[in-house]
């Protein structure tokens, strides 16, 4: 969109949908994958004067990851060491999440005489929820113990481990990312050109939002 004042808007919005169906030669092997993804984007550009432009913009980016066991897997996973393949997919399945990012920026740009100066600085917020651990479904391991091989022991219904997790798996994770920058393109003669710059780079720690964890960030 243009405007009198020589401004412009850029409007912009965008959904993927994307499921993948697990290759295997072992059913259950491998999980489904379903991927949602939207983007929307907003810039308006300013001219100040004919020699600035002021730059403004919003984003926003929602992504939906999760990936499923497929219908042929059985419940637990079940590995007997190296003898035969291991029945059911790895133990961090399924796997649930989702990610935010919410991102406000402004750009300046000026040019005067052989020189062309930007500035700018930008701020997003990341948002993390979902679920996911080792052992969900739980991890039956059938070793060669008991007198028996791994097999054998499998056919007596006797595992050496067992492991499953429980409890509030929930986890939302919150954190900041801010940059800002100051440049400066030199134009010395028609053939070289020097460009001078300067950034910073600030990570917050990341947070769960009902304090059950606390990482060493």
């Amino acid at each position: 969109l243009s405007f009198r004042n020589r401004s412009r808007l850029f409007l912009s919005h965008s959904l993927d949908r994307q499921r993948i169906f697990a290759f295997q030669f072992v059913a259950g092997q491998n999980p489904n994958t379903e991927i949602h993804t939207q983007r929307s984007r907003l810039t308006w550009d300013y001219p100040i004067s004919p020699r600035t432009v002021l730059t403004l913009a919003g984003a926003f980016q929602r992504v939906r990851s999760a990936l499923i066991p497929e219908p042929n897997a059985i419940g637990p996973r079940i590995r007997f060491g190296t003898q035969i393949e291991d029945i059911g997919p790895a133990s961090q399945f399924p796997i649930n999440r989702a990610t935010n990012s919410f991102r406000y920026g402004a750009a300046l740009a000026h040019t005067a005489g052989r020189h062309s100066f930007t500035a700018g600085a930008d701020v997003t917020r990341f948002q993390l929820n979902g679920i996911e651990s080792n052992n969900l479904r739980g991890f039956f391991q059938f070793m060669n113990n008991y007198g028996r091989t791994a097999i054998e022991n499998l056919l007596h219904g006797a595992p050496s481990t067992y492991e499953v997790v429980t409890g509030n798996l929930s986890r939302g994770f919150r954190n900041w990312s801010v940059n800002g920058y100051a440049a400066d393109q030199w134009r010395v003669t028609p053939r070289l050109q020097l460009y001078f710059g300067l950034r910073y780079n600030l990570e917050s720690v990341p947070s769960e939002v009902n304090a059950f964890d606390r990482l060493p960030y």
